[in-house]
């Protein structure tokens, strides 16, 4: 849980470098803020119809092998690596590109992520299927996930004491030590080999009709309002 945290933190709190270091208006990043809150549910709902369907990776992964989950780790933790690099080392400084580039990175960084914190929430849940595994590995979970927010206010700290800028090595050293951490979630496939829990991907309906399903949910339903309330109040506050 160290590296999905960390990205969401750092990636996701990376619009004020925008806004403030790299100078790219205020407004765009604001907007741009709004849209990523509403790809993060169709994300949620794109993926978990992916991983329940068993779509994809399992053409490259022996189920018997990797088990249901751990192949989307395995092919997402790189890909959370790369956005996280990306967020924080820009090629250009352009500003008309910059904002482009934000949108692009924060939404393979949401996509990335999202793969990583599913497959590792629902292989919990097959890996130990009894109440009292899940609270002590829950309680394990809180403390990695505390490390990595912790991490990642650490980067933001160290970004804002400098005129990004003017410093490429800075940038660079910023990119790479958050591309570097997430990767520590990489072994944790190792774990996740073992959720194996029987399904019939086959019987799960098309995509639209699983949205359907879940909208009718008032839960998900409450969850997809607090996510666009959150995108406007956090473009608005940019």
């Amino acid at each position: 849980m160290v590296s999905p945290w960390c990205a969401i933190i750092a990636v996701g709190g990376c619009r004020e470098i925008y806004a403030l270091k790299y100078h790219v208006d205020v407004g765009i990043v604001g907007v741009l803020h709004v849209l990523h809150g509403l790809l993060e549910i169709l994300f949620s709902l794109a993926i978990g119809y992916m991983q329940d369907k068993e779509l994809f990776v399992f053409a490259c992964f022996s189920k018997g092998r990797w088990g249901r989950r751990a192949p989307w780790l395995v092919c997402h933790c790189p890909l959370m690596v790369v956005a996280m690099y990306c967020s924080w080392a820009p090629p250009s400084l352009d500003k008309n590109f910059l904002a482009g580039w934000y949108f692009v990175v924060v939404a393979l960084g949401m996509w990335s992520w999202e793969q990583v914190l599913i497959a590792t929430q629902a292989g919990t849940v097959e890996c130990y299927p009894y109440k009292e595994e899940r609270v002590v590995v829950e309680a394990c979970n809180v403390a990695f996930t505390a490390a990595g927010v912790s991490i990642a206010a650490v980067l933001i700290a160290v970004a804002y004491q400098f005129e990004l800028a003017e410093h490429a090595e800075i940038r660079t050293a910023l990119g790479l030590a958050c591309g570097g951490i997430g990767l520590l979630s990489l072994p944790s496939a190792y774990a996740l080999r073992d959720a194996r829990q029987l399904s019939n991907a086959s019987a799960v309906p098309a995509f639209l009709r699983s949205i359907g399903e879940v909208m009718r949910d008032s839960a998900f339903r409450w969850l997809a309002a607090e996510n666009v309330v959150s995108g406007i109040a956090g473009g608005t506050l940019t």
